[in-house]
């Protein structure tokens, strides 16, 4: 579990959760801004965009049908937001994108 760098608490997994739909996220506890490090941004990329993109290249090009592609798109959309608290990290400031 992550922990806010300026008081030090630690986060819950629910409130990681609807900080990923939050723009300025901010500790519940000290009321800072937090800041996802790159890493933690490297991992979002390479367990979201990349092995969903994979996954749907390859349901369409066996000839899956686009509906049934497209709930499983979801399905595993879905399970990425539950298990992707568990690898968020944040710093007190900004980190450069690359």
């Amino acid at each position: 579990m992550a922990e806010c760098p300026h008081c030090n608490e630690q986060i819950s997994h629910a409130q990681m959760f609807l900080l990923n739909f939050k723009i300025k996220k901010k500790c519940s506890y000290c009321g800072c801004r937090l800041y996802e490090t790159k890493k933690s941004r490297n991992r979002q990329f390479f367990m979201i965009y990349f092995p969903l993109s994979f996954f749907i290249g390859i349901l369409t090009a066996f000839g899956i049908p686009f509906g049934f592609v497209m709930l499983s798109f979801v399905a595993c959309l879905l399970l990425l937001l539950l298990i992707l608290p568990k690898f968020q990290s944040y710093s007190t400031e900004e980190e450069p994108w690359f």
